[in-house]
């Protein structure tokens, strides 16, 4: 009997809920997961922390294979708001007498048309992963992201490869593998 596998999306934009390019992306990775048999959820990480109730995001954290952090580059690096997050998850995880070694993932969109600017903040999330011992994967690296709900030719191109990406995260998941790249 094959165990479910558990994987937890952040949306990790300061933007209200469902305005954001990134919660679209973590729509669109939890639409393609959930085909394969895993238990998928995703979380907004702006609501938890405006709400003080972060211990039911984190402990669905806690108990995941996979966690897929998806933010915007705002000025070069993480928002603000995903970095106290991840630190305070950081914080919880740390006083947990187990936890499993998730992997972890990131989906970097920035307005700019070349993705490679997103690197340094996918490696960010790669720090975050080794800080509360857990493995980093790799990162979605999507330029021009604010265009991700067009329904035109060059963004239907990207999605595409999104997917192909995240059928990729799926099958490592699966696996119970993380290969970093």
């Amino acid at each position: 009997m094959m165990d479910t596998k558990r994987i937890v999306i952040i949306a990790a934009s300061p933007k209200p809920p469902g305005q954001a390019a990134s919660d679209r992306l973590a729509a669109i990775a939890a639409d393609a997961l959930k085909g394969g048999g895993a238990d998928v959820r995703v979380i907004n990480a702006r609501e938890p922390l405006t709400k003080q109730t972060t211990d039911e995001a984190f402990a669905a954290m806690a108990a995941a294979d996979a966690m897929i952090v998806a933010f915007p580059l705002y000025i070069f690096c993480l928002p603000g708001m995903t970095m106290r997050f991840l630190q305070r998850y950081g914080e919880y995880a740390a006083k947990l007498p187990e936890r499993k070694q998730a992997a972890v993932y990131s989906v970097v969109n920035c307005g700019f048309p070349e993705p490679e600017i997103n690197e340094e903040a996918s490696r960010v999330v790669g720090w975050f992963a080794a800080a509360i011992g857990a493995r980093y994967g790799f990162g979605i690296l999507i330029g021009g992201g604010g265009m991700v709900a067009m329904s035109v030719s060059p963004v239907k191109k990207m999605t595409a490869k999104y997917r192909e990406a995240l059928k990729r995260i799926q099958a490592e998941v699966k696996a119970g593998t993380c290969i970093p790249a």
